[in-house]
């Protein structure tokens, strides 16, 4: 027996066995960017089986209902942060990349300091926010932070903790907060972690490069003291602070997981296409298209054809007539529109070799995704 319960924008699922509680997850609702649009999201979260009740389908039958939830709900796609091997059988793919940017230190001690820098205060996460969404290039799958935002997860505001993909054994519960404030305004900001590893990074924004500058010496102090030899900075290298620390050198590493990690699939093929149309609209204007085209989209969860007619474009349910249609699963369509596969390796894998169709380039560009650590679930 399945029982619900919501608190706020957390839905918490669990099934019944024996009399109790024996398997259970949360559905959090939130946002997320894909280019110009923001999609709705059912991110998955604290998946757990009693000992005792594993291996006996629980876990199967638990993300099964999640997913028929989820429609009934309305969202758009379903993101989750998981183990390798497992969440692919329910139609996840893996959608995110890790990054993570490494500084030495003893050229970090460089950088200079404008600004002054206190501790974050969760009055601050309002102002923070906007400064997120104001410096915040557009990588594919990051979250909103708009009036429904419920706020930085993980100690900043009193939440749970959130795990970083990019190492297993580091959990975001004891993060800190720092401020750098230009007199009564805040010009920047980033939350971090002390731990013996030593010094992890995984959000920074500023307004300016004196605010990176700013936020870099304070991490190069931290890490002396720490006894640490380098900073490590959990971001895109293309990411402006990342950018910023070119002037002092750094090594880039990135990690592309298979079946694992930061992954997602689509729940409602219409509306996750409506809700995309103003990110193709733009991408049709940035490439100046000009012609009249259908291709459509026919996966295990429902078929979607997209019409273009220079620089209109509409979705409409089924596969229309005349239309380029594209036979494929909802998980690699999902990868496809989180922009981590190119066009070309999609339309191979659904169409064969000697496939193209440039319209499906254009509306579909690759690009970095990413969430930062903060809001993962």
């Amino acid at each position: 027996m399945f029982t619900t319960e919501k608190n706020g924008r957390l839905e918490s699922l669990k099934l019944h066995a024996d009399g109790k509680n024996v398997s259970s997850l949360l559905i959090v609702d939130t946002e997320a960017r894909i280019g110009e649009s923001t999609v709705s999201v059912g991110g998955i979260a604290a998946v757990r089986t009693d000992d005792e009740y594993r291996n006996q389908g629980y876990a199967r039958r638990l993300l099964n209902e999640s997913i028929r939830i989820m429609a009934e709900r309305g969202f758009d796609i379903s993101i989750l942060f998981g183990i390798a091997d497992f969440y692919h059988k329910f139609g996840y793919a893996t959608v995110y990349p890790e990054y993570l940017v490494n500084i030495p230190l003893k050229y970090a001690n460089d950088a200079k300091g404008y600004y002054e820098v206190r501790a974050y205060d969760p009055k601050d996460r309002d102002t923070l926010a906007g400064l997120y969404n104001l410096c915040q290039p557009r990588y594919v799958g990051s979250a909103v932070r708009g009036a429904n935002w419920a706020g930085f997860r993980g100690a900043m505001d009193g939440g749970g903790g959130v795990r970083s993909g990019a190492d297993r054994d580091w959990r975001f519960m004891d993060a800190k907060g720092i401020v750098a404030a230009d007199g009564s305004e805040l010009a920047g900001y980033a939350f971090y972690e002390e731990s013996v590893k030593g010094l992890y990074v995984t959000e920074a924004f500023s307004r300016d490069s004196a605010g990176y500058s700013t936020l870099l010496s304070y991490f190069a102090g931290t890490a002396s003291m720490l006894g640490a030899d380098a900073i490590n900075v959990y971001m895109p290298p293309d990411h402006p602070f990342a950018r910023h620390c070119r002037l002092y050198g750094y090594e880039a590493s990135a990690f592309y997981p298979h079946g694992a990690e930061g992954m997602a699939r689509i729940i409602n093929i219409n509306t996750f296409f409506e809700k995309l149309l103003p990110a193709f609209r733009a991408r049709l204007k940035a490439n100046v298209y000009m012609g009249e085209k259908s291709v459509a989209f026919d996966t295990d969860i429902g078929s979607v054809t997209l019409h273009v007619e220079d620089e209109a474009i509409s979705v409409a349910p089924g596969c229309a007539a005349g239309a380029f249609v594209m036979r494929t699963g909802q998980d690699r369509l999902c990868a496809l529109a989180m922009g981590y596969i190119g066009a070309n390796d999609f339309l191979l894998g659904c169409c064969g070799a000697h496939c193209s169709e440039p319209l499906v380039n254009i509306l579909f560009p690759s690009g970095h995704s990413y969430m930062w650590i903060p809001d993962r679930f």
